[in-house]
Order: structure tokens, then sequence, then C-alpha cells
């Protein structure tokens, strides 16, 4: 479990540097700890922002990974993320569109390195993601479709965030998972932001 988490710690790190070499700056930090359709278990995650390119690292104890997005005209942000998942190396398009403040889609897919605790050079699918984000005053609803190695799912939710102070932000969801080939079930989190002025 050490190790684990050491080489979070150093993943973090490696991209915290790298982050500041390309003139990108923190824009947010935030921890999670719960489960929903992109968190699972305590994660960290770091937001870095710079001339209208994202830099995304989150990661715990089982999965660390990079999203680096190029800014577009109509409001579309492009670009790839990577990582691992259980030593299992990973990588594929992510890309999101806004068209309005309220709303937003987000498209992404990976393909693995090997299985699960098991890395080799076979080229698998990994998971496929498509969601729509709503945001009314302090709730976003979400509803993501997901294909996750062998398993279909569709996690509808909703999430309350609300201000602590100028620079912390305090958020608690319950998303619901609909499965096609396990139980279905509820998945409930809650996290803190830091949004540096």
């Amino acid at each position: 479990m050490r190790k684990i988490i050491m080489c979070v710690v150093v993943f973090l790190f490696v991209h915290v540097q790298l982050a500041s070499a390309q003139g990108l700056e923190l824009s947010e930090a935030t921890t999670n700890v719960g489960k929903s359709a992109f968190i699972s278990g305590f994660d960290i995650t770091l937001k870095f922002k710079g001339g209208g390119n994202l830099l995304d690292v989150t990661g715990n104890d089982q999965r660390v990974r990079a999203t680096y997005l190029w800014d577009f005209p109509s409001s579309i942000n492009a670009g790839i993320c990577g990582g691992f998942f259980k030593n299992m190396p990973f990588v594929g398009p992510y890309v999101t569109f806004a068209p309005f403040s309220f709303l937003s889609f987000l498209e992404w897919v990976g393909w693995s390195g090997g299985k699960p605790d098991n890395p080799g050079t076979e080229i698998n699918f990994f998971f496929h993601d498509t969601a729509v984000f709503l945001n009314i005053k302090s709730f976003t609803l979400s509803y993501v479709h997901e294909n996750f190695m062998e398993e279909e799912v569709s996690i509808p939710g909703v999430t309350y965030e609300t201000p602590i102070n100028n620079d912390f932000e305090f958020s608690i969801g319950v998303d619901y998972k609909f499965s096609k080939d396990s139980k279905d079930e509820p998945l409930f989190h809650m996290g803190v932001s830091y949004s540096p002025e």
C-alpha cells in the first residue's frame, strides 16, 4: 500500500513540474471520496490552465492518469488521456464540447496494454464513456453511458456544490448505476476543491 501511495505522489509531483515547465498554472486542486462514474475511492485531482490549454492529473491507490486538452474553436477541447489502472497502461482520446455555460458533453475512449494486474503488449479495448452535464445553479445533473471492459452501465446522477469561502468549495452527490451485467447500485461521493485566486 505504501508503494502505491508513493507512486501516486511521485506521479502527481512529476506532472506538477511538467505543467510548470509548459507555462501552466494550478487552477484547481480537489480531493474526492466515494464512488461515481468518474470517482473511485479516494481521488486527488490537480487541474492546470495556460494559454487556453488544460492539464488534468488524477491519482488514487489503483489508478493514475493525465489528460492534456487543447482549446479549439466552437467551445471544443480535445486531447489525449493516458495512465495506469492496476498496473495496466491505457491511452485514448478525450473530447469535451460546451455549447453553453450550463451544458457540456464528454466523449472519452481508452485502449489498454494487457489486462488489469497483468500488463502486456496486446492492445485491448478498455472503456468508452459518453456523458452529458447540465448545471442548474448549485446543482449538476449528469448522465453517463459507459462500456468498461465487458460491462455496460448507465449512470444518472446529481451533485450539489456550495462555497466554503473564497477559495474552497464543498460538493456532495449521488449517482445510480444501472448495469446490464451486474447488480444495480447507488453511488455516493463528496469532495473539497481549492481554487487559488
